[in-house]
């Protein structure tokens, strides 16, 4: 049964990471007045102080977000994000902030939840293997970006 749910797991990461690679967007939830993004509590990772981590909710289209706006996201619009910005800003600021990213969360809040520097590496591999390039601002190339986040992960 563990193995099966490492793989369930393992293929629903996939299926976002090839999704969002070949829309070249990422899409979540924020506030309409607050600009709030729409958030969940990690079941999966903690903070440096020992505390759940918050989980900043992405999906891989428009009709998965838009199945989420009800309940407590009823107020909240769908906010395409480009993925080179993704990569570049997103995934970055939520490392540093120690916010997870999740993953095609359903209307129970079920999702998978992946460190952020680690989702940009898994995306990025995709881009590579797809030999698809995408408008970088801070990087010369997507395996030069993928080069130096892999240097930030392993120090």
């Amino acid at each position: 049964m563990m193995l099966k749910n490492a793989i369930d797991i393992n293929d629903k990461v996939t299926t976002f990471v090839k999704e969002v690679v070949a829309n070249e967007m990422v899409f979540t939830l924020t506030h309409k007045e607050t600009n709030e993004s729409a958030l969940a509590i990690s079941m999966d990772f903690s903070d440096d102080d020992g505390q759940d981590c918050h989980v900043m909710c992405f999906w891989s289209s428009e009709q998965l977000a838009k199945a989420c706006q009800r309940d407590e996201w009823q107020d909240f619009e769908i906010e395409g994000i480009d993925l080179a910005e993704f990569l570049e800003n997103w995934c970055l600021g939520l490392a540093m902030d120690q916010v997870i990213p999740g993953l095609n969360f359903d209307q129970e809040l079920q999702g998978e939840e992946e460190e952020a520097v680690h989702l940009a590496i898994l995306i990025l591999s995709e881009l590579e293997q797809q030999k698809k390039e995408l408008p970088l601002e801070k990087s010369e190339s997507v395996a030069e970006y993928k080069s130096q986040l892999e240097s930030l992960l392993n120090g």
